[in-house]
């Protein structure tokens, strides 16, 4: 694949589809061979590196929702841990504090 490209993945139930997209986004290892994004070996990183690469170089759309249970999906995508809650609250005008 190339930079930019888009491509779909088809196949019957149980062909690897979810595995293949697993390993894809750096969430599973695969269990033989090589992965390289980008030149890199994803393989060879540990997962404070594998998270920083998810975070910075992939973005997902998940089937299930994977959303907290009184989350808006606004506010899910406007990403608690990353914007201040001043900025949250003008975009969505909830004053509900993330829990820790």
């Amino acid at each position: 694949m190339e930079r930019g490209e888009f491509v779909a993945i088809m196949g019957a139930s149980g062909s690897g589809k979810s595995t293949l997209m697993a390993i894809l986004g750096c969430l599973d290892p695969p269990s033989g061979g090589h992965y390289f994004l980008e030149g890199v070996d994803v393989a060879a990183l540990a997962e404070p590196e594998l998270a920083k690469l998810r975070g910075e170089r992939l973005g997902f759309v998940f089937q299930s929702f994977n959303l907290l249970a009184r989350t808006s999906a606004l506010e899910m995508s406007l990403c608690r841990c990353s914007i201040p809650t001043a900025r949250r609250t003008a975009f969505t005008g909830s004053t509900r504090r993330a829990r820790r």
